[in-house]
């Protein structure tokens, strides 16, 4: 087992990066919660299918902010600060640069986006809505989802905590004012979104204009770090965005075979299930800055260690999430405001759908295990795994069993990953174990320079 002094920094980590991402998770189920109250099925089933892009934006976002802390703790790790606070000023730079495109395609090409993705006549009249004001914000999407690896990595994962949990706080305040007092209805969620992630935002500008953090000498494009970069970060960007895939194949499949109630019931569903999602992505994000030290240094004992924390922590979160949800599911159908025909569907469908929590859990430990310790090529092989099987199955299963073919494909999709991912990482023991003597004879030889 991990000593006590790691297991404290260990949950230093993993308690705050896990309030983090489910505090990131409420703006969806607070405009969700909020705009189903109001405004029935058709606008809360046009939120579910705006919410992919705004995901995707965010994943971008994360995806830089992440590719940049793990090179940045590694080199930490082999003694290298000044490498270390570059490549955070690379990934902020990228930010930057990258945030202008990024708005320039949704006002542009939103429309035709959502319907590609699924929404229909009244839905993508609401979506449309929502995307319309979102867009505006993207800068704050990107902004907030790439700095909040990088304040964690740096070790101040409470104030990324805080700055989230602050955000949360407006989101839901501006959420009540706008669509339940004033009646703005989903235009209204869409302005405390935006306005929540802006807060959030600020505080992160300001912590990284403030203290000397960074140099002007540290911000910068740094083509040697930037590769890189991007080879570790697409897969905690895929992570993020991963669970909109299954959104965007499942509103396909559900209006298909259940119209737009199915629609609606998977609606509130994603909202609930991704929730536990977010906790056990937060339990293997929160221990990245931790693996990846700990790998940059060649400390191959505290690496495997964490690894073994993170499957039972996560594998906990994960039955208990399929209890609680089973448990609740007729409370939360009436809590999202669904009617008594959406709520029937609600309590059927969430059972066989959040099955596959255990199995996500495996896989997604495997995943961003790999990233940390710069395995790019499993953790590719395994999200383009999770791709292919979770558009593959919402499209075959619903041929022989109708719309319970649609809520189980998760749980085929996740099983089938959770054995390829363990499959891989049996596979990669001994190229693991030459990483690691490799990062330890690095640390060693700059510690001897110090010396």
């Amino acid at each position: 087992m991990l000593d006590v002094r790691m297991l404290k920094t260990y949950f230093g980590y993993v308690v705050p990066s896990t309030l983090a991402f489910v505090l990131t998770g409420v703006y969806s189920i607070v405009d969700g919660f909020f705009v189903g109250q109001m405004a029935g099925d058709v606008a809360l089933a046009g939120i579910n299918v705006a919410w992919p892009i705004v995901a995707l934006v965010m994943a971008l976002g994360t995806g830089i902010g992440m590719g940049g802390a793990v090179v940045s703790s590694i080199r930490a790790g082999e003694g290298n600060e000044v490498a270390s606070r570059r490549a955070i000023g690379c990934a902020i730079a990228l930010l930057v640069a990258v945030t202008p495109v990024v708005m320039a395609v949704l006002l542009l090409g939103g429309q035709p986006l959502l319907w590609v993705i699924g929404g229909r006549e009244e839905v993508l009249v609401q979506a449309q809505a929502y995307l319309s004001v979102i867009a505006w914000g993207s800068v704050f999407q990107m902004v907030e989802g790439g700095c909040v690896p990088l304040v964690r990595n740096m070790g101040h994962v409470k104030f990324a905590m805080v700055a989230q949990m602050v955000g949360g706080l407006v989101n839901v305040l501006g959420d009540w004012l706008l669509v339940m007092v004033l009646g703005w209805g989903i235009v209204g969620a869409a302005v405390a979104t935006v306005s929540a992630q802006a807060i959030a935002s600020v505080f992160f500008i300001v912590f990284f204009l403030r203290g000397g953090r960074l140099s002007r000498a540290d911000l910068g494009v740094d083509r040697s770090i930037v590769g890189r970069m991007f080879k570790i970060g697409f897969a905690p960007a895929a992570l993020t965005l991963l669970p909109e895939v299954t959104t965007v194949v499942m509103n396909i499949a559900t209006v298909t075979y259940g119209g737009v109630t199915a629609q609606a019931s998977f609606a509130i569903m994603s909202y609930t299930v991704v929730a536990v999602q977010w906790v056990i992505q937060g339990v293997h994000d929160g221990s990245q800055p931790i693996i990846s030290l700990c790998y940059g240094s060649g400390d191959a004992r505290s690496v495997r260690r964490l690894r073994h924390i993170n499957y039972v922590l996560a594998i906990l979160v994960a039955v208990l999430g399929w209890v609680g949800l089973y448990m609740s599911r007729w409370q939360i159908a009436a809590l999202f405001g669904a009617s008594p025909e959406g709520a029937a569907v609600f309590a059927h469908g969430v059972t066989l759908f959040a099955l596959c929590l255990p199995f996500y859990a495996i896989a997604h430990v495997v995943v961003s295990f790999f990233y940390a310790v710069e395995h790019a090529r499993g953790s590719f092989a395994l999200i383009v795994g999770e791709v292919v099987l979770m558009v593959a199955f919402p499209i075959v299963l619903p041929l022989f069993w109708g719309l319970d073919g649609a809520w189980m494909s998760a749980l085929f999709c996740y099983a089938i990953l959770a054995v390829m991912a363990l499959g891989l990482m049996h596979a990669g023991r001994d190229a693991l174990r030459e990483r690691l003597l490799r990062q330890k004879r690095l640390h060693d030889e700059k510690e001897n320079e110090v010396v």
